[in-house]
């Protein structure tokens, strides 16, 4: 799927293997660039959807947050500029992904009851937001259904420095039909979250 503009994909997933899946209520979000948050959340409202935070973040059926961004630049109403992983050690995260992906930790930009981290860089064209809520309330973190994918030059050089950052290896680089036989590789982030790296 694509958003009305931009160039980042993201992609509807269903599980086809017969396994049991808690796949409501994941803790991640899509952030959205919008030129005018309140049209936006009224068209969400209109539809019939509701918000976790009014006006701000609205659920989807699956309770994936979608949050509205007054448009920070030119060309991208409505889309995607960040995506959210919320994480049960949020120092640990922020240190995976600078030392496994290369990112750099930029912006807190906190909403809510949660910190979080703006984190840029490993040739993505939107960011990725690391957080993490204080409000005491239990969640699950662990091995929720998202997938971020990411080009590379050398899939196999990415799965060895996501490992040694305590990430997991699932599967070494493997030419897929679908992608032009490209290899892609797949790991696990420290919670779970899954990591492609498709070698271009």
């Amino acid at each position: 799927m694509m958003a009305n503009s931009g160039p980042v994909l993201f992609g509807l997933m269903e599980f086809t293997d017969g396994i049991s899946r808690d796949v409501a209520n994941v803790p991640a979000k899509l952030i959205f660039g919008v030129s005018d948050a309140a049209e936006a959340a009224q068209q969400i409202r209109d539809a019939g959807y509701t918000f976790q935070i009014p006006g701000i973040i609205a659920s989807d059926p699956d309770g994936y947050g979608a949050e509205l961004l007054p448009e920070i630049e030119a060309g991208t109403d409505h889309a995607i500029v960040a995506v959210g992983l919320f994480v049960s050690d949020y120092l640990g995260s922020i240190d995976f992904y600078v030392e496994g992906l290369g990112m750099v930790a930029a912006a807190d930009t906190g909403l809510g009851p949660f910190m979080e981290k703006v984190m840029i860089g490993a040739g993505l064209p939107h960011g990725i937001l690391i957080m993490h809520y204080e409000d005491g309330v239990r969640r699950n973190y662990k091995d929720n259904p998202v997938k971020l994918s990411f080009t590379v030059p050398n899939a196999a050089e990415a799965l060895i420095r996501v490992e040694a950052a305590g990430g997991t290896i699932v599967a070494q680089p493997t030419p897929v039909p679908a992608l032009a036989d490209a290899l892609v590789g797949v790991a696990k982030d420290l919670d779970g979250y899954t990591l492609e790296f498709v070698q271009r």
